[in-house]
């Protein structure tokens, strides 16, 4: 066989005749023309690479079954024990981070290796975030949840958080699942964005953002428990608020007496009690409300019944007579007495704020002289060394008012001491005579 001629058919000789041959002849054999399939300009980090070498060939025998081993760049295929892929004509192979990686096949066919190199440019991908949905919550809870990022690329990151409310961005822890957790607590109401910011060791940025809602809440009132206090005393109202808005000063308050008047104030501190002083003069129960409104117009309010007793006197009606004898038949007047005692003075009182009647509700005002003066006189009655106050009622206009009638046992009278504000009341046994 003349020097240079290609031998073919190789595949029908045994392995003595090849021997042989190259003893005699020389070694005549062609390596194989190994060529890389064109590559993408660049591929995405994590993506899969079709890496291919399928276009190679043997100029001896196109039918001469090839070998291959690959270098990839990234250590993958310099393993003592390599995947399949490394000895495959076609690779695809997944980058797992940015960079510029050699890549180079070796073609054998058993005699002769060729070879073929070529570069793969991985770029970086920058990490996604996800917050979630958007949230609602109320003012002093904390908003909690877990997000999580997603980066194909075998990369180290960091991570920071901004609540959206003036505290600034704080660093963010993350797991190595690729969670972060999210907890922060909102003082005010308001409408906030969080944003994360997840940032690899190449530089790429990915951020998400949520808006949290946050909602006023109304404070809450304590206006303290129920109290009594005797009429003409002053009653000192303690009453406390909370308010889980720490920002929703300044908060005003009220507080209605149920008797027309009313206090006022605001304060920029939950913590310091709301007080105040109101001199109680007319009997009864009453509902004293306290009212606190935050600045977002957020009003809570609590009350407490305020039980105010008469000043309890002493009375004899037709004072000096057996039974306490009252003629309804009889027209003029009937006198009652009021008696003084160590404790009480009787001259205090205030005869045009007398009225006598019922037990319940007398209305019925002392008799009057064709001068315009109050019938009452002041006269120890009992002989105890006390003045009394007698006053005259008009007997026509307490059976007129149905107040006294046949049946009546007691009757009453009410009215106010010279202050205007000491609620006095007395009871008294009364007989009826025959009408």
């Amino acid at each position: 066989m003349p020097d240079g001629e290609a031998m073919g058919q190789r595949d029908a000789l045994g392995p003595t005749d090849i021997q042989t041959i190259e003893a005699l002849y020389g070694t005549h054999n062609q390596a194989p023309v190994a060529v890389i399939h064109a590559l993408e300009t660049s591929y995405d980090e994590g993506s899969h690479a079709y890496i291919s070498a399928h276009e190679s060939y043997d100029p001896d025998d196109n039918s001469y079954i090839l070998t291959y081993e690959w270098t990839l760049g990234d250590g993958t295929c310099t393993d003592p024990s390599p995947p399949p892929k490394c000895t495959s004509p076609t690779v695809f192979h997944p980058f797992a981070d940015d960079g510029t990686y050699p890549i180079t096949v070796a073609v054998s066919d058993g005699f002769a290796t060729g070879t073929d190199n070529a570069t793969a440019v991985v770029l970086n991908v920058a990490p996604t975030v996800d917050l979630g949905a958007d949230a609602e919550i109320d003012e002093g809870d904390t908003f909690e949840r877990e997000g999580s990022f997603e980066d194909p690329g075998a990369d180290s990151w960091v991570a920071t958080v901004n609540y959206g409310d003036g505290s600034g961005v704080q660093s963010l822890s993350l797991a190595t699942d690729k969670t972060f957790d999210l907890s922060h607590t909102y003082v005010d109401d308001g409408i906030y964005t969080i944003t994360v910011t997840v940032t690899d060791d190449d530089g790429g940025v990915g951020t998400d953002a949520l808006t949290v809602t946050v909602l006023n809440v109304p404070p809450s009132v304590d206006a303290g428990p129920d109290a009594e206090v005797l009429t003409g005393e002053d009653y000192d109202f303690y009453g406390t608020f909370e308010d889980p808005g720490v920002e929703d000063y300044p908060w005003t308050w009220v507080i209605d007496w149920d008797d027309g008047q009313t206090d006022a104030g605001s304060t920029n501190d939950q913590d310091a009690p709301i007080t105040a002083t109101h001199r109680v003069c007319t009997a009864g129960d009453y509902t004293v409300t306290l009212t606190v409104t935050d600045k977002d117009g957020g009003v809570g309010a609590d009350a407490l019944i305020l039980t105010v007793p008469f000043l309890m006197v002493d009375i004899v009606v037709q004072p000096g007579e057996n039974a306490n004898p009252l003629n309804l038949k009889r027209g003029g007047v009937g006198p009652v007495a009021i008696f003084s005692t160590l404790d009480f003075d009787a001259s205090e009182i205030d005869p045009a704020s007398l009225r006598m009647g019922d037990v319940d509700s007398p209305s019925i005002p002392a008799a009057v002289r064709g001068n315009g003066a109050i019938q009452a006189e002041l006269e120890d009655v009992d002989g105890d060394g006390l003045l009394d106050l007698v006053v005259q009622f008009p007997i026509p206009d307490l059976v007129a008012s149905g107040e006294v009638d046949e049946y009546t046992t007691e009757v009453s009278v009410e009215g106010y001491l010279n202050d205007g504000c000491t609620n006095i009341k007395g009871v008294g046994h009364v007989s009826i005579r025959p009408m």
